[in-house]
């Protein structure tokens, strides 16, 4: 992928100021789409029930703990639901270690 973008930028140097915005700004975003296709194929989701946490600095804590583990694209909380959505890789992180990761954080994670 940085062969194409390093050719389209070699390209864009010889054209007008604007266009080469523009081709610079297309191959960003390619850039960008090929990594989301890349991740999309493997990333999974899941809904884990949590109990414990009681207010928005609970919510803060599980998301920034679950988002330092290394396959773990992303994290949302919510007290109000009880509920932690994670998006994660299975071939970098276990469901297990995510679960332990929350209950190092002083909560429970309910079966």
């Amino acid at each position: 992928m940085a062969l194409i973008l390093l050719k389209y930028f070699q390209m864009a140097v010889t054209v007008r100021k604007f266009q080469f915005k523009v081709l610079l700004s297309f191959c960003i975003e390619m850039s960008y789409a090929f990594e989301y296709d890349r991740y999309k194929s493997i990333a999974m989701k899941n809904e884990l029930q949590v109990s414990g946490m009681s207010c928005g600095g609970c919510e803060l804590l599980v998301k920034e703990a679950l988002e330092e583990q290394v396959g773990v694209t992303q994290a949302e909380a919510s007290y109000l639901k009880g509920v932690v959505d994670v998006d994660y890789d299975p071939e970098l992180i276990s469901m297990a270690t995510i679960r332990a990761v929350i209950e190092q954080q002083g909560f429970r994670v309910q079966d």
